[in-house]
């Protein structure tokens, strides 16, 4: 969350928590921000695991790949 651009300039991507740590500002007012946030993300992993159970069917078997194999003519006069 950066107010201006200077200040969003001033911000390496490399050294992201480091050049934010620098910058002067209360992390205070965020923490309730981070909160509500990480309980946004809790819920909706939550939902999206029990919406793969509902949908999840043990009966359904996996495709397999069908696998072939190529073999040269020659290959197969030599063979006899």
């Amino acid at each position: 969350m950066f107010s201006d651009p200077s200040a969003l300039k001033a911000v390496r991507l490399r050294h992201f928590v480091r050049d934010c740590s620098a910058m002067p500002g209360e992390m205070s007012r965020f923490e309730g921000i981070e909160q509500a946030e990480i309980q946004a993300a809790t819920e909706f992993l939550e939902a999206q695991h029990l919406a793969i159970c509902a949908a999840h069917d043990p009966t359904v078997v996996p495709l397999r790949r069908r696998r072939t194999i190529v073999v040269s003519p020659d290959v197969l006069g030599r063979l006899e």
